[in-house]
Protein backbone atom coordinates (compact mmCIF):
# COMPACT_ATOMS: atom_id res chain seq x y z
CA UNK A 1 0.00 0.00 0.00
CA UNK A 2 1.35 3.42 -0.94
CA UNK A 3 2.34 5.81 1.83
CA UNK A 4 -0.26 8.42 0.76
CA UNK A 5 -3.08 5.87 0.84
CA UNK A 6 -2.06 4.75 4.34
CA UNK A 7 -1.82 8.35 5.53
CA UNK A 8 -5.25 9.12 4.11
CA UNK A 9 -6.75 6.08 5.86
CA UNK A 10 -5.09 6.94 9.20
CA UNK A 11 -6.41 10.51 8.96
CA UNK A 12 -9.90 9.29 8.10
CA UNK A 13 -9.87 6.80 11.01
CA UNK A 14 -8.67 9.46 13.49
CA UNK A 15 -11.33 11.94 12.37
CA UNK A 16 -14.02 9.29 12.61
CA UNK A 17 -12.91 8.37 16.17
CA UNK A 18 -13.00 12.04 17.18
CA UNK A 19 -16.44 12.56 15.64
CA UNK A 20 -17.86 9.49 17.39
CA UNK A 21 -16.42 10.78 20.69
CA UNK A 22 -18.21 14.13 20.17
CA UNK A 23 -15.01 16.09 19.62
CA UNK A 24 -14.44 18.87 17.09
CA UNK A 25 -12.93 17.57 13.85
CA UNK A 26 -12.74 20.85 11.94
CA UNK A 27 -12.76 24.58 12.59
CA UNK A 28 -15.69 26.72 13.62
CA UNK A 29 -19.29 25.66 13.12
CA UNK A 30 -22.07 28.23 13.36
CA UNK A 31 -24.26 27.51 16.39
CA UNK A 32 -21.38 26.15 18.47
CA UNK A 33 -18.41 27.51 20.39
CA UNK A 34 -15.22 25.46 20.64
CA UNK A 35 -14.01 24.73 24.19
CA UNK A 36 -10.52 23.40 24.91
CA UNK A 37 -10.35 20.40 27.24
CA UNK A 38 -7.04 20.61 29.09
CA UNK A 39 -4.92 17.98 30.81
CA UNK A 40 -5.34 18.07 34.61
CA UNK A 41 -1.61 18.06 35.32
CA UNK A 42 0.69 20.77 33.98
CA UNK A 43 3.54 19.72 31.72
CA UNK A 44 7.26 20.34 32.26
CA UNK A 45 6.85 23.92 31.06
CA UNK A 46 4.15 24.55 33.71
CA UNK A 47 1.32 24.83 31.19
CA UNK A 48 -1.58 22.46 30.83
CA UNK A 49 -1.69 20.61 27.51
CA UNK A 50 -4.82 20.70 25.32
CA UNK A 51 -6.21 17.18 25.00
CA UNK A 52 -8.99 17.92 22.53
CA UNK A 53 -11.66 20.45 21.61
CA UNK A 54 -15.35 19.89 22.25
CA UNK A 55 -18.32 21.76 20.77
CA UNK A 56 -20.58 23.69 23.13
CA UNK A 57 -23.95 24.97 21.92
CA UNK A 58 -24.11 28.75 21.63
CA UNK A 59 -27.75 29.47 22.59
CA UNK A 60 -28.07 32.68 20.55
CA UNK A 61 -26.64 31.18 17.37
CA UNK A 62 -28.54 27.91 17.91
CA UNK A 63 -31.80 29.86 17.80
CA UNK A 64 -30.79 31.25 14.38
CA UNK A 65 -29.96 27.72 13.19
CA UNK A 66 -33.41 26.52 14.33
CA UNK A 67 -35.04 29.35 12.40
CA UNK A 68 -33.09 28.45 9.25
CA UNK A 69 -34.10 24.80 9.55
CA UNK A 70 -37.73 25.67 10.23
CA UNK A 71 -37.93 28.03 7.26
CA UNK A 72 -36.36 25.42 5.01
CA UNK A 73 -38.79 22.78 6.30
CA UNK A 74 -41.63 25.22 5.57
CA UNK A 75 -40.50 25.28 1.93
CA UNK A 76 -38.69 28.63 1.85
CA UNK A 77 -35.74 28.78 -0.56
CA UNK A 78 -32.20 29.42 0.61
CA UNK A 79 -31.97 32.81 -1.08
CA UNK A 80 -35.19 33.99 0.57
CA UNK A 81 -33.96 32.72 3.94
CA UNK A 82 -30.71 34.68 3.55
CA UNK A 83 -32.53 37.85 2.47
CA UNK A 84 -34.97 37.59 5.39
CA UNK A 85 -32.15 37.06 7.93
CA UNK A 86 -30.35 40.14 6.58
CA UNK A 87 -33.58 42.19 6.67
CA UNK A 88 -34.17 41.14 10.28
CA UNK A 89 -30.62 42.20 11.21
CA UNK A 90 -29.61 38.73 12.38
CA UNK A 91 -25.87 38.59 13.05
CA UNK A 92 -24.16 36.40 10.43
CA UNK A 93 -21.13 34.17 10.96
CA UNK A 94 -17.68 35.76 10.83
CA UNK A 95 -16.37 35.63 7.23
CA UNK A 96 -13.30 33.45 6.73
CA UNK A 97 -11.52 35.92 4.46
CA UNK A 98 -10.72 39.51 5.32
CA UNK A 99 -12.62 42.13 3.38
CA UNK A 100 -15.75 39.99 2.98
CA UNK A 101 -19.02 41.46 4.23
CA UNK A 102 -20.57 40.02 7.38
CA UNK A 103 -23.98 39.17 5.99
CA UNK A 104 -26.06 36.11 5.24
CA UNK A 105 -25.61 34.55 1.82
CA UNK A 106 -27.47 31.63 0.24
CA UNK A 107 -24.44 29.33 0.57
CA UNK A 108 -24.48 28.90 4.41
CA UNK A 109 -28.25 28.50 4.29
CA UNK A 110 -27.88 25.89 1.56
CA UNK A 111 -25.57 23.88 3.81
CA UNK A 112 -28.34 23.77 6.42
CA UNK A 113 -30.78 22.68 3.74
CA UNK A 114 -28.43 19.89 2.68
CA UNK A 115 -28.17 18.78 6.29
CA UNK A 116 -31.96 18.52 6.45
CA UNK A 117 -32.11 16.46 3.26
CA UNK A 118 -29.27 14.21 4.47
CA UNK A 119 -30.85 13.66 7.88
CA UNK A 120 -34.21 12.90 6.33
CA UNK A 121 -32.85 10.43 3.78
CA UNK A 122 -30.46 8.67 6.16
CA UNK A 123 -33.06 8.04 8.86
CA UNK A 124 -35.52 6.60 6.41
CA UNK A 125 -38.46 7.75 8.51
CA UNK A 126 -37.96 11.48 9.03
CA UNK A 127 -39.66 13.82 6.63
CA UNK A 128 -38.22 17.15 5.58
CA UNK A 129 -41.01 19.01 7.35
CA UNK A 130 -40.43 17.07 10.57
CA UNK A 131 -36.89 18.28 11.23
CA UNK A 132 -36.68 21.32 13.48
CA UNK A 133 -32.93 22.00 13.60
CA UNK A 134 -30.34 22.21 16.35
Amino acid sequence: MKWSVKARQRTYDAMLRKAKAGQVTCGRVFGYDNRDVLDAAPGPDGRRRRLYVEPVVNPEAAEVVRRIFQRCADGMGVRNIAVRLNDEGVRAPQPRRLGRPRSWAPRPCARSSTAIDTAASSSGTASRSGISGA
